[in-house]
């Protein structure tokens, strides 16, 4: 399976989360690639077809207002919809205080609407291992 991890980051928060993700992926033999949302843009402005060869996406932003990262909603905004139809997502968010990463993935999840689905993780701050925990259980629903 080939999977894009791709997130947005303030504090490092959400970086330090995406890159324990992408090891646990590549340890469970899935090919994965990993970005920051403002070093991706371009490419997926100009490579036609950019999310085609992935199965998995996993979004991730930190937490602003009860939200994601306004510059990641313009980011996902921009994604033409059709590529990402019937591709499977995990959302991932970041917080300071407890559940408020959820409300990051609540609105990650309205930008991509055509997705599958598969779960949410998060974390407050840089405690990460139940985090992981439970994304590596929805990894194993794949």
């Amino acid at each position: 399976m080939k999977s894009l991890i791709i997130y947005n980051t303030k504090s490092g928060n959400t970086e330090e989360l995406a890159n324990k993700m992408k090891t646990l992926l590549e340890q469970n033999g899935h090919s994965t690639d990993l970005y920051r949302d403002k070093d991706v843009r371009a490419q997926i402005k100009e490579q036609e077809n950019f999310f085609e060869p992935y199965d998995l996406l996993c979004l991730g932003s930190c937490t602003h207002a009860m939200s994601a990262a306004r510059s990641f909603k313009k980011f996902l905004k921009k994604i033409p919809q059709e590529d990402l139809v019937s591709k499977k997502l995990i959302c991932f968010g970041t917080s300071g205080g407890p559940n408020m990463w959820k409300k990051a993935c609540e609105s990650i999840k309205k930008k991509v609407p055509g997705m599958q689905h598969i779960g949410d993780i998060g974390c407050v701050e840089k405690e990460n291992d139940q985090a992981i925990k439970e994304f590596e259980t929805l990894m194993n629903t794949l």
